[in-house]
C-alpha cells in the first residue's frame, strides 16, 4: 500500500514539474514538423532536385464580412509569390489567429493577392525561370504566443500551368494582416 502510495505521489509531482515548466525541457512544448529550413524561406524539389527561394512574408488581408468575402493571402518574395483565397468558412480576423489555419488545405489560385496589387502565382526554378503554378498549401505549425508577426511552417504541392510537372516542398515564413 506504502508503495503504491509512494509512486501515486511521485508520479503526481513529476506531472506538477512538467506541466510548470522545467527548466531544462518542457516535453509539452509542440516542436515545429519537417525538416529544419531557415526562416523566410521557400523549399521547393523538382526531379529530385533542391532550391530554396527567399519569401518576405505570409500576408493576409482581412474583410469586414466575414460571412459574405473570403479573406484573400499571398506569399511573396523576389522569386516566387503564390496567391489566393481562403475558403469561406476560414478567416485568421483581426484578432490574427492564425492557429485555424492548421492543416487546413487552402487553394493556390494562378492570381489574386492584394487587390490594389493583383499578382500571378509563380516560383523561379533553376533551367526553369519563371513557371506559373496553382495548388495547395497547408499550414502545419504557428508559432506560440502573442507576437505580433508569428512565425508559420508549412508545406505546398504546387502544378505548373501547362505543363506536366510537379512540385513540392515547405515554408517557414513570418506572417502578417492587413485591413
Amino acid at each position: 500500500m506504502r508503495r503504491r502510495r509512494a509512486v501515486a505521489v511521485a508520479a503526481l509531482a513529476g506531472l506538477v514539474v512538467a506541466l510548470a515548466g522545467c527548466p531544462l525541457r518542457n516535453p509539452f512544448k509542440r516542436k515545429p514538423p519537417g525538416p529544419e529550413i531557415p526562416p523566410g524561406t521557400l523549399t521547393l524539389t523538382v526531379d529530385g532536385r533542391t532550391t530554396e527561394l527567399k519569401v518576405e512574408s505570409l500576408a493576409v488581408f482581412l474583410v469586414e464580412e466575414e460571412d459574405r468575402y473570403p479573406e484573400i493571402f499571398e506569399m511573396a518574395g523576389t522569386q516566387c509569390a503564390l496567391v489566393g483565397a481562403f475558403p469561406l468558412d476560414l478567416h485568421v480576423g483581426y484578432e490574427a489567429d492564425f492557429q485555424r489555419m492548421v492543416n487546413r488545405a487552402i487553394e493556390i489560385s494562378e492570381s489574386g493577392g492584394d487587390p490594389r496589387e493583383p499578382k500571378v502565382s509563380y516560383v523561379t526554378l533553376p533551367d526553369r525561370g519563371q513557371v506559373r503554378v496553382v495548388g495547395t498549401l497547408v499550414v502545419e505549425w504557428v508559432e506560440p504566443g502573442e507576437v505580433a508577426y508569428r512565425e508559420v511552417r508549412g508545406r505546398v504541392e504546387l502544378r505548373a500551368v501547362g505543363q506536366s510537372l510537379d512540385i513540392r516542398g515547405s515554408f517557414r515564413v513570418k506572417t502578417n494582416t492587413w485591413g
